[in-house]
Parts: C-alpha cells; structure tokens; sequence
C-alpha cells in the first residue's frame, strides 16, 4: 500500500529552506507515451497553471530532454533546482523521495536521451547551485499505456506538497 498523503506531505518539510527571493526552477522530467512516466511533466504544467507568475521562480515542462534547457537555465541563475521525474526507487508505485544529485544514479525509468543523472551533474557544475531530484515511483511505464492511479495520486501529491512548501517561504518566522 503506497505511504498515506500525510507521510509523503512530511517529505515535503526535507526541502531546503527557501526565502521569497530564492531563485527555483522546477524542471517537470518524462514523456508522456510511456504511462507513468509522465508524472514529471505533469507536476511542472500544473504547478504553472495553480502558481501566481513570479520572477524568481522558472516552471519548464523538459518532456524528454532536459539537457536542451541548460540555456535559459544558465540565464535565470537558479540558486535551487528541483527535477520532477519518474524514478525506478524500488518502493511502492506512487511513493516519492527527494534525492541528492549525486544519489540519483542508479535511479533513472524513463527513456531519457541522457540519464538525469548526467543532467544534474552538468547543472551542477555549471551553474553551481543546490540541485535535488524528486522521485516518484512508477508503477508502469507501458508505451501508450494510460498513466496509472497511483500515478495520478503521486502527481497530485506532489504538487500540493510543492506549494505547501513555497508558501513557507512567503510566511515570515516569528
């Protein structure tokens, strides 16, 4: 049984602290031809669309390439960088982690011209910022497979943890 909404909301307090002008990018990994692995694109046009705009904060939907955004990545100057991605985590369909860059791997499910883990190396050294991947475990990555329920549920999970988070950092500490 996939961990209860309140388990994976706790994930979300893993995140960095973050101040209202941190400069994120989220950047919404996968295809959506192969079921499951659509959850990271998914979380990015979502977020874009429940999100008000903000100049400190680049929403980009990668599809299967994310290497062919290092440019407007280099020119926004993330201080963070979430990667939202199918990942072969071993855990229940539906679960989510948030990984380190250097632990992300062995972690790769999806179909990628280069593994994600080669991506954030790259943006790691080249643009010197913090840089976690957010895992959701698929539970199929059928080709022209619908996206499952538990794919479905993950998604929505994670976008609600994400803007749960973002709020806090719009709410000054007392």
């Amino acid at each position: 049984m996939p961990p209860s909404p309140k388990v994976q909301s706790a994930l979300f307090t893993r995140l960095p602290k973050i101040s209202p002008s941190t400069r994120l990018a989220i950047l919404g990994i996968g295809s959506e031809l192969r079921s499951d692995d659509a959850v990271g694109v998914l979380v990015a046009r979502r977020l874009g669309t429940r999100l008000p705009q903000r100049d400190n904060i680049l929403i980009v939907d990668t599809g299967a390439v994310p290497e062919s955004f290092t440019g407007p990545l280099r020119r926004f100057r993330p201080d963070l960088i979430l990667m939202v991605d199918a990942a072969a985590l071993g855990i229940e369909p539906g679960s989510v982690e948030i990984l380190a860059w250097q632990d992300v791997g062995g972690f790769s499910a999806s179909g990628h011209a280069l593994p994600v883990s080669v991506v954030a190396e790259y943006l790691h050294a080249a643009l010197g910022c913090e840089l976690l991947l957010v895992g959701i475990q698929p539970a199929s990555l059928e080709f022209l497979g619908k996206m499952t329920p538990a794919g479905r549920q993950a998604v929505r999970r994670v976008v609600s943890g994400l803007i749960r988070w973002l709020k806090t950092a719009e709410t000054p500490e007392r």
